[in-house]
């Protein structure tokens, strides 16, 4: 099992005080918004970018999105994907931070290292480099994806500067605890050897990634040619390495390729409010500064519009049980974790398969669709026991289900379905206990 601090830390605080996990989360997602706002307004000061730069730089990042909202590409063909920034949650830093409670800490971890090499680029000294190192270390037990970057990161800048080898050796002391430990147990493990063969993610092209990061993406070609310009290259190395790195990393041949991009939002952002700062016309009041700013950046913002109206969609389905739990699947979830039997297994439907580890603590016979890595052949197994058409007695159905282990049967409606539309016979009679609350049955068999 991968040894994951963040999670671990939450259910601490909900044992400590028990609040629940939703809560919990939450609040933990909210300190982190915080931090991550709080160190990245701290590297666009260590870059030393102007007020209005500044200003851009920050809004951009918190708050816009690609061109998603005004369709594909110009002459992207019929096989191409839609913009990153209408699926793709790691290409967007907003979408980031209110998706998920541990990208606030990632990205906050990713900012830090950035500063710390930024400082050790500068000084020459090898402890910024030691420290950078273990705040990547940290990292890649909390989001093992985000780590790559900064050692693209720290090797450049190691090498760009003096001392060579004692700033790369002092990151790498530091790195090397949690950045081996995953890729060792990813090799070890079966389980998550397998994941790693069968759950490709492969990147978009190069345009299409562009596309995706919009007005900001547009920008920041002008704040590059702003800081060559103006000959602060040199200075700026780790920042440029930020943004090459999440590029030339994203495109190599490893499976969760895609992943890399995660964070890359953040370089184009700052260099997105440089090329807007250098371009525009300088406003004669603060006022019009201000309010050409907030212009930009709502603009930029349109697709989190569309990406809301989506989201509001897929949580008016009531298919969707990971977003809003009803009620009476929740009672018939309780009525599990009041057996405290873990080892008894449950047959579901994936969506409240997922639900049921965390919720009672059963083991399930679906798993998340990244931890199922054999998927085809339970769906095959499920279809030939459950399903009318595979031709099997009710004697032979009851003891496929016998024969691995499982002691309750939870159906909603899209198990339903996969019985045929209704619940048949031969599985209620092979019931000890059942309980119904709403479209919702609990079978104990």
């Amino acid at each position: 099992m991968l040894f994951q601090p963040f999670f671990l830390l939450g259910g601490w605080i909900c044992r400590g005080t028990g609040w629940s996990s939703g809560f919990t989360l939450f609040a933990l997602r909210a300190v982190g918004v915080v931090v991550f706002a709080s160190l990245f307004d701290r590297l666009l000061r260590r870059f030393e970018l102007s007020s209005g730069a500044r200003r851009l730089a920050m809004g951009f990042a918190l708050f816009s999105s690609g061109f998603g909202a005004w369709g594909a590409r110009p002459f992207a063909g019929p096989a191409a994907k839609p913009p990153i920034d209408t699926w793709f949650v790691d290409s967007n830093t907003l979408w980031s931070l209110a998706w998920n409670p541990l990208f606030p800490f990632s990205l906050s971890l990713l900012v830090l290292v950035v500063l710390l090499l930024n400082e050790g680029y500068g000084s020459r000294e090898p402890r910024p480099f030691l420290w950078a190192g273990v705040t990547t270390s940290a990292l890649a037990l909390i989001h093992p994806y985000d780590a790559g970057v900064p050692c693209f990161i720290a090797l450049a800048a190691a090498l760009y500067g003096s001392a060579k080898l004692r700033s790369l050796g002092a990151f790498a002391l530091g790195a090397a605890p949690g950045v081996v430990y995953p890729l060792w147990l990813s090799m070890r493990d079966p389980l998550l050897a397998r994941h790693s063969s069968m759950g490709w993610m492969s990147t978009p092209g190069l345009l299409d990634v562009w596309w995706g990061f919009g007005l900001p993406g547009l920008l920041s070609l002008a704040g590059l040619w702003a800081i060559f310009r103006r000959g602060r290259a040199a200075e700026s190395w780790p920042l440029l390495m930020w943004m090459l790195g999440s590029l030339d990393l994203a495109y190599f041949p490893v499976w969760f390729q895609r992943k890399l991009l995660g964070g890359l939002h953040l370089p184009v952002c700052l260099l997105a409010g440089i090329g807007a700062d250098s371009i525009l016309p300088a406003p004669a009041s603060g006022l019009a500064s201000w309010g050409l700013g907030f212009a930009l950046v709502a603009f930029s913002g349109a697709t989190h519009a569309v990406n809301y109206r989506s989201a509001m969609r897929q949580l008016s389905d009531p298919g969707l049980v990971q977003y809003y739990v009803p009620r009476e699947l929740a009672a018939l979830m309780d009525d599990l974790r009041a057996q405290k039997r873990p080892d008894e297994i449950v047959l579901a439907s994936i969506p409240i398969s997922e639900l049921i580890p965390g919720w009672s603590g059963n083991t399930v016979v679906y798993g998340h669709w990244a931890q199922t890595v054999d998927q085809a052949e339970r769906d095959a197994w499920v279809a030939k026991v459950l399903s009318p058409a595979s031709g099997l007695s009710a004697a032979e159905r009851r003891s496929a289900l016998r024969a691995e282990g499982i002691a309750y049967v939870l159906v909603d409606g899209e198990l339903r379905k996969s019985l045929g539309g209704e619940l048949p016979a031969w599985l209620a009679d092979a019931s000890r206990q059942a309980r119904a609350a709403g479209a919702f049955q609990l079978l104990k068999l």
